[in-house]
C-alpha cells in the first residue's frame, strides 16, 4: 500500500514549488531584459534581442548547473552544447543561404533592411561567412575612420559601458568571474585606479575589430591555463604567428 505524504508536508512543498517557481520568473525577466542602449548615430535607445529558447537555456546552464556540477563536468557540458558550432564552416545546403541567413537575422534582431553588408544574403556560403561577415566598401568603418576629424576610434561595432574606475566594473562577465589581474595586463596594479570601459557584442552585432594603427601580432597566450573557452573554435587557439597580419 501507498502511504499517504504527511497532509502537514503539502504547505511546505507548496511554498517551495511557488518560490522557485517565483525565482524562475525573476531570473527569466532579468536576462530576457538587457539595459538597453543608444545608437550614438542617431540617439535612439535599443535592446538586444534574446530569443526565448536561449534566455531558458541560459537560466539552467549557468544559474542552476554551474553552482552545483564540477569543474570538468561542466565544461563537457557546454562543449556538448556548443559543438553545432563547429560545424559553421559546413557550406549551406544548395539554394539554402539565403533562407538559412535570413533566419538568423530573425532570430537575433540583424537589420535586414539597410542591408549594409558586402554580400547579399544569398551569396553567404556558410555559417561562418555570414557571422563575420563585411561591411560593404561604403559603408565600412575604416573608410570612415580614414575622413574622420574624431580623435575616438572605437575597434568593434559594440555597446560601450563607461566606468571611472576600473574596480567599479562588475566582477562577472558573460556569466565569467574575472579579475583585473587576470585580463593580461603586466603591471595590473597600475590600471586598477584608471578608467575603463565594456565594449559588448550581441549575436547580431558586427564581428570584425578595427584599429586604426599599424602592427603584427607577436604574442598570443591563454590567460586561464585550466580552463578552455568552448564556444571559440579550435583553429584560433593556433599559433597567430602563421596568420599574422600587418
Amino acid at each position: 500500500m501507498l502511504r499517504k505524504r504527511p497532509p502537514a508536508l503539502l504547505p511546505l512543498i507548496a511554498a517551495i514549488s511557488s518560490a522557485l517557481s517565483l525565482k524562475f520568473l525573476l531570473d527569466y525577466r532579468r536576462l530576457s531584459n538587457p539595459t538597453p542602449f543608444m545608437l550614438m548615430k542617431t540617439g535612439s535607445m535599443q535592446q538586444e534581442k534574446r530569443p526565448p529558447s536561449d534566455v531558458i537555456m541560459h537560466q539552467v546552464i549557468f544559474l542552476y548547473l554551474r553552482p552545483i556540477l564540477p569543474g570538468f563536468l561542466f565544461e563537457r557540458l557546454l562543449a556538448s552544447i556548443n559543438e553545432p558550432f563547429l560545424s559553421w564552416d559546413v557550406p549551406f545546403s544548395p539554394g539554402r543561404a539565403e533562407s538559412e541567413v535570413l533566419s538568423f537575422c530573425r532570430k537575433w534582431g540583424v537589420d535586414t533592411a539597410s542591408w549594409p553588408w558586402e554580400k547579399k544574403a544569398s551569396e553567404f556560403t556558410t555559417p561562418n561567412a555570414f557571422f563575420s561577415r563585411r561591411f560593404a566598401p561604403s559603408h565600412d568603418p575604416s573608410n570612415k575612420i580614414k575622413a574622420s576629424s574624431s580623435s575616438i576610434c572605437m575597434p568593434s561595432t559594440s555597446v560601450v559601458t563607461w566606468f571611472e574606475q576600473i574596480k567599479e566594473m562588475p566582477q562577472r562577465l558573460k556569466n565569467d568571474a574575472w579579475t583585473l589581474q587576470d585580463v593580461g595586463l603586466e603591471d595590473w596594479r597600475s590600471y586598477a585606479d584608471g578608467s575603463g570601459a565594456i565594449l559588448y557584442l550581441a549575436p547580431a552585432d558586427y564581428h570584425r575589430y578595427h584599429f586604426p594603427v599599424d602592427g603584427t601580432i607577436t604574442n598570443f597566450r591563454l590567460l586561464d591555463q585550466s580552463r578552455y573557452s568552448v564556444t571559440v573554435k579550435p583553429y584560433s587557439k593556433g599559433s597567430p604567428m602563421r596568420s599574422s597580419r600587418t
